[in-house]
């Protein structure tokens, strides 16, 4: 079995208090809609292997995985949902159909209306109201399963050319922009989840030279809080204001966060104030809080990249 990171696993959990910080506490939303979503992509890069793309029955293997990781769970829940829908719509649950353009969230008035609904969950193109998080899962399936097999396809090839398959998707993306049309919108998503889930691959390959310090981390916070006047980063949306600002400020609150893993994961080698229970890469027992509930994510929906 393949050692754990630890500072993944912390990373991983305090995006997710990140996450749920962004739903509640409306002042801090705006600095963690810059880079909370593509922080997760970021650790799906950095958690996947080369050995995912050596042959195609290497890339089928993967391919199976995130069904049973991503796939299945989603329509576990999105077939149940689908058959609650009339109920959640009549009792005003649902918001009105205008509100939520890209599922048409109407009224179910007959066989065609359940089948389209049954098919869009199966084909992973459909989620319902209530189901709005769900998006990420087609998303990391989408992102992680288009990196591999851009990686097979070049597995003989230099870097460059894997760089610049990945900045033809971003830049057709662009030329794409914000569409209704299904296709072209889920392409635009997994284009721009591809950049984090690259930048997190070279990052694991480069992690030797990677540098922690104060002033990076100073630096990284300052870019941050000079990014907010212009806006959100909305992955799920293609909103962002360029591509300079969504590499920019995604990227120094990625580094932010690592900073701060790699900083409790320093903090715990002197002090035991921690709730919950790790052990780290040399055995030896270590208290994290932030760290279990990373751990405890792992037991649904799994977020690395293999």
């Amino acid at each position: 079995m393949r050692e754990r990171n630890v500072q993944i696993d912390l990373a991983k959990g305090i995006g997710i208090v990140l996450v749920v910080a962004g739903h509640c506490v409306a002042k801090a939303q705006g600095l963690i809609y810059l880079f909370h979503m593509p922080l997760f992509f970021f650790l799906s890069g950095w958690c996947y292997q080369d050995a995912c793309h050596e042959s195609l029955s290497s890339l089928t293997a993967l391919f199976c995985k995130r069904i049973k990781g991503l796939y299945l769970p989603f329509i576990s829940y999105g077939i149940p949902f689908v058959l609650l829908h009339n109920f959640f719509y009549a009792v005003h649950i649902y918001a009105e159909p205008e509100v939520w353009t890209h599922n048409k969230m109407t009224y179910f008035s007959g066989g065609a209306d359940w089948i389209r609904a049954v098919f869009g969950v199966l084909t992973f193109s459909r989620i319902e109201q209530l189901l709005n998080p769900f998006w990420f899962f087609p998303a990391l399936f989408g992102t992680t399963m288009a990196f591999a097999a851009i990686s097979w396809l070049i597995r003989r090839r230099s870097e460059g050319i894997r760089a610049a398959a990945v900045y033809a998707c971003f830049a057709a993306a662009l030329g794409i922009g914000v569409t209704e049309h299904k296709v072209l919108r889920i392409f635009t998503i997994l284009s721009l989840g591809l950049l984090p889930v690259y930048g997190g691959y070279l990052w694991r390959r480069c992690q030797a030279a990677a540098a922690y310090s104060m002033p990076w981390a100073v630096l990284a916070g300052m870019v941050l809080l000079s990014s907010l006047p212009y806006g959100k980063i909305n992955v799920a949306g293609f909103v962002f204001g360029s591509p300079g600002f969504y590499l920019t400020a995604s990227g120094a609150g990625i580094y932010c966060v690592l900073y701060l893993a790699q900083g409790i994961i320093r903090l715990s080698e002197r002090t035991s104030l921690w709730g919950g229970t790790c052990v780290d890469g040399r055995g030896r027992t270590r208290r994290f809080a932030v760290f279990r509930a990373a751990y405890d994510s792992d037991h649904g929906a799994s977020f690395s990249g293999v």
